[in-house]
């Protein structure tokens, strides 16, 4: 008798996909599926499949793909012969305990409260939770507690409905102590809770955020929650919410947030407070709020109008008018203000009230929003300082706030970030440290730096100790010494920082306006100059038409910032002109106003900072020092007979105001220190005890003045080599995100000792291949990387598939895309892709592109999607894709990128077998910060000279899917009838569109 022929895996795919239900497919065929990575077939087909027994629900469980596992426990039915109880636990194992618990029912024989238990030791402890109906004999008190120690006290909120005979306070008190945020998120499911116990318990476990996230689930709270939010910095979800707290305890809480510095809590929310009285009229009017009192009189008890009005006058603010009601407060309003007015309204109320930086929000705004009338905020022209003025303080200590401003401005033009607050804060991790590693000295060095040797190359910037030894050391000077000393001598300036001083000065303030209109109508002259002159070139000319084209109602400035962002160098030409002119004109003024006023040549002298200042950092020292440099009687008080510690302070005292509207005013171009005029005086006093009471530790046993100025000199110029430094890599990275600076920033020094190139993202990749070297190291020695099927040796000799696997993913992510790459490329039995791999470059625009078609095996299939920041990623929502790019053949990947090497978008593709002639891009995928308005334009193109290099391939029409595209596609003919790859594959491309005709491109 002949024995059937065993089918292949390859007939047995037809015959399921055939549609022919007449034959039957055995648990011997299932197997062949499995065995070859086909596990999908059996599970996708798996009513068509006979004598199902346990080798093939082992087998199934076996997989890689959890979805396997669930189907066992789905159609446990089907399976002949197999324990329930093993089953159940094998499938808890291997992490498809969700469905143990789903079709508990149908495990027979099993201990429901074993598997209880079993589910909560695999940390599997919510598919408890969520199926508890199902189990039988449990104490769901007990249960309750187990699943919130094991981790998951989410679970057992999500479904707390579920749990009989449970005492919700003690539930709640349990999960603050494990996880306090889930009993904010699910708060309506507790009864009988104490609101102000147990918002007070979240705050003091978590902080005030969660509470404030979700002030609208709480009532009747009382004053303590109030105070332990504004405590928390959350004074703004307080008055936002009010109406949850006890009236009778308005007053005092409106006290608390004046107290706290905290009257935007009041302010904004006025209308939500009751029964106020004069103590919360008197703390908003000194708070600068006359108007909130004088425009909401009927809350407040008590008051003597007269009186009030009175105070608000004596209290000589600025937003008070002539009278108090009906006046208009401009310098209040936010620039979220377009509640009260148009948007123009309330840009020039900001002008006229000079807040800057609510105004360059405000314009930014206008320009995002009304971008075909962009009028107003054309005829808007902030200075670079305008930009840093809100935000120069996060680095202090002597930056240039024209450098900071520039950043924060070219990453607003770009849309890295939206707001001077978003575009600047993230600044204070490159504030100036105490310790540095001379980064261009490292570079320089022809050493080999080991990482254990770079913290004795690090430099002090900064000492306090060393600051106030000079000071102690000039005073213990003999009179003979200091006569011959030379501190103070005035320094030489430059006619800029000549001009900055005088319009510090109130006479001379005014002329900045000037100075602004001058150098904005020459900016302009200059742009629309060179603008001309650039078009004279052909080939600009030529990019230019090709931008009205696409875009007709485009202003030239529009096409400009655009085509210089591909080339730097001609913008870089344009500020210097800029830069150029602007010193020209700020040169004649000058001129203008020193030949017109002699007294302004004094003003300048008297504002200058005296020589030696930059040797200190701290303000208080810096102030100790001017004060013994002032004048007494035509010479330096630290010359005097009399110079001491109490006459100096007297001078410092005396000098407080001076020096405080000097150094701490916005008039120079370097940044000093945040801090209010009282905070200057307490740090002032400070000193005076840290000099008396420290004296013998701070002067030391061996130093003299000599060296102490010495190690002065070498921190002022090391601070001006670590400004220079973190100013110039803020510049050249300054359309990364803020995230990757700060990360890369913090290892930048290590990484250059080994010889990384100094760019954040060669950092980055090497942070992480650092760490995936030490996951190897640590899963060899515990024989886990046996376990996923890899070894040394194959890590070890794919060095490239592995730095562009790190590039962008992490260490237990890389090795896992490398093990799927291993095991996908070795299982096809093909060795080029329908699209052969390779490179096509062509001239767009005036830039060279290219297109990268990837062949088989490339690791940059796990990476491109996080490079466009999609759901192709190795756990995203479209990794289906990823695994279909890497086993077939008749799918793939594809990346465009920029001349510097840098991916500007990509896309997956496939050619279906029942249309070989129709190449289809499930979607566009480009990255941030990019143009996209010419994307489409740039992929037909490239992929036109492709299929032109490749006629064979016979591709006579290429299509997009429409799901998601970063470029624009409605211009393009709708597709009637797509081409889908597979139903099991993520898919953009339900809906497509023609991209290119072959032919007629």
């Amino acid at each position: 008798m002949e024995v059937p022929k065993q089918r292949s895996a390859e007939e047995i795919l037809d015959l399921l996909q055939s549609g022919d239900e007449g034959v039957d497919l055995t648990a011997d065929e299932a197997l062949t599926l499995i065995e070859a990575d086909e596990a999908w077939a059996v599970t996708d087909y798996i009513e068509r499949f006979h004598g199902l027994d346990a080798r093939v629900a082992n087998a199934l469980i076996n997989t890689e793909e959890a979805w396997e596992a669930r189907v066992v426990a789905a159609y446990l039915e089907k399976f002949q012969g197999v324990n329930h109880v093993e089953i159940a636990h094998k499938l808890i194992e291997v992490g498809a305990a969700k469905s143990v618990a789903k079709y508990l029912e149908k495990f027979q024989g099993v201990n429901h409260v074993e598997i209880a238990h079993k589910m909560i030791e695999s940390d599997r402890s919510w598919a408890v939770a969520l199926y508890l109906e199902k189990f039988q004999g449990l104490d769901h008190t007990e249960i309750a507690l187990k699943i919130i120690e094991a981790g998951e006290p989410r679970a057992v909120a999500n479904c707390l409905e579920k749990f009989q005979g449970v005492n919700h306070v003690e539930i709640a008190h349990k999960m603050i102590e494990s996880d306090g945020g889930v009993v904010v998120t699910y708060f309506e499911k507790f009864q009988g809770l104490d609101h102000t116990e147990i918002a007070l318990k979240l705050i003091k476990k978590l902080g005030a955020d969660d509470v404030a996230n979700n002030l609208e689930k709480f009532h009747n709270l009382d004053v303590r929650v109030a105070e332990a939010m504004i405590k928390g910095g959350k004074a703004l979800a307080v008055g936002k919410h009010l109406e949850i707290f006890q009236d009778h305890s308005h007053a005092e809480i409106a006290l608390k947030m004046l107290n706290s510095v905290e009257k935007w809590a009041v302010v904004n929310y006025i209308e939500k407070y009751h029964n106020l009285d004069v103590r919360v009229a008197e703390a908003l009017i000194n708070a600068g709020e006359a108007c909130v009192v004088a425009q909401n009189l009927e809350k407040f008890q008590g008051l003597d109008h007269t009186e009030i009005a009175s105070k608000a006058f004596d209290a000589s603010n600025p937003r008070v008018a002539e009278t108090p009601i009906g006046a208009s407060w401009p310098d209040a309003i936010a620039p979220d203000a377009t509640l009260h007015g148009s948007l123009d309204e309330v840009i020039q109320l900001l002008i006229d009230s000079g807040n800057k930086g609510a105004l360059i929000d405000a314009a930014y705004d206008k320009r995002r929003d009304e971008a075909d009338d962009a009028e107003l905020y054309d005829n808007i022209h902030f200075s670079l300082t305008d930009f840093a003025e809100a935000s120069y303080t996060y680095m202090k200590g002597g930056f240039s706030k024209n450098t900071i401003g520039s950043i924060i401005k070219t990453r607003m033009d770009n849309d890295i970030e939206y707001t001077i607050h978003d575009a600047s804060q993230w600044l204070a991790s490159f504030q100036m440290p105490v310790k540095w590693v001379d980064v261009k000295a490292l570079k320089d060095s022809t050493e080999q730096v080991e990482a254990t040797d770079l913290a004795e190359r690090k430099v002090a910037l900064k000492d306090l100790n060393v600051e106030a030894r000079f000071i102690l050391q000039l005073l213990d000077a003999s009179s003979d010494l200091r006569a011959r000393l030379t501190y103070g001598a005035m320094p030489r300036l430059s006619e800029h920082d000549k001009l900055q001083m005088l319009f510090s000065d109130d006479a001379y303030r005014a002329r900045r306006g000037e100075l602004n209109a001058q150098t904005g109508r020459a900016r302009r002259e200059i742009t629309d100059g060179y603008y001309q002159e650039l078009l004279a070139d052909p080939a600009i000319k030529q990019a230019w038409q090709d931008f009205r084209a696409e875009n007709p109602d485009a202003a030239e400035k529009k096409f400009f910032q655009a085509y210089f962002k591909d080339h730097a160098d001609l913008a870089t030409e344009l500020d210097r002109r800029a830069i150029e002119s602007q010193a020209a004109i700020e040169s004649e003024l000058l001129h203008s106003i020193l030949e017109q006023d002699p007294d302004a040549a004094g003003i300048v002298e008297s504002k200058t900072a005296k020589g030696g200042e930059d040797w200190f950092y701290y303000p208080e020292y810096r102030l100790l020092y001017q004060a013994a440099c002032s004048d007494e009687a035509g010479k330096p008080l630290y010359k005097s007979q009399d110079f001491s510690l109490d006459t100096l302070y007297g001078r410092a005292h005396a000098m407080v105001d001076s020096y405080y509207d000097e150094s701490f005013g916005r008039s120079k171009d370097e940044t000093f220190h945040r801090m209010t005029k009282d905070e200057l005086v307490e740090e002032l006093n400070r000193s005076f005890k840290n000099l008396t009471s420290n004296r013998r530790s701070i002067i030391g046993m061996e130093q003299n003045m000599s060296d102490t100025v010495a190690e002065l000199k070498n921190m002022s110029r090391d601070r001006r080599r670590y400004i220079q430094d973190t100013q110039s890599w803020l510049v050249k990275h300054v359309n990364t995100r803020s995230t990757q600076l700060k990360k890369a920033w913090g290892d930048r020094a290590l990484a250059i000792s080994e010889g990384i190139p100094d760019r954040v993202s060669a950092i980055l990749a090497w942070q992480r291949l650092n760490a995936f070297k030490l996951t190897v190291d640590e899963m060899e020695e515990n024989g886990k990387l046996q376990e996923i099927g890899l070894s040394r040796e194959e890590i070890d000799t794919n060095p490239k598939t592995i730095a562009e696997l790190t590039r962008v993913l992490s260490a237990k992510e890389t090795l896992k895309a490398f093990s799927k790459i291993k095991k996908w490329t070795e299982s096809a039995d093909w060795d080029q892709k329908v699209l052969p791999a390779g490179t096509t470059s062509i001239d767009f625009n005036g830039v060279q592109s290219s297109l990268e078609i990837f062949g088989k095996g490339d690791p940059r299939g796990f990476t491109i999607g996080e490079d466009t920041v999609c759901c192709m990623t190795i756990d995203g929502e479209s990794k289906s894709c990823i695994k279909a790019g890497y086993k077939r053949k008749n799918a793939g990947f594809l990346g465009v990128y920029e001349p510097s090497g840098d991916l500007f978008a990509q896309s997956f593709w496939y050619v279906t077998p029942d249309s070989p002639d129709v190449l289809v891009l499930d979607n566009i995928e480009a990255n941030a910060g990019r143009n996209y308005s010419k994307l489409v334009k740039l992929y037909q193109e490239l992929i036109g000279q492709y299929l032109k290099d490749h006629p064979d391939l016979g591709i006579r029409e290429v299509r997009v899917g429409i799901g998601y595209s970063s470029a624009d596609l409605n211009d393009l003919r709708d597709v009637e009838n797509p081409e889908i790859l597979d139903k099991r594959v993520y898919s953009d491309a339900n809906e497509q569109k023609v991209l290119l005709s072959v032919g007629a491109q």
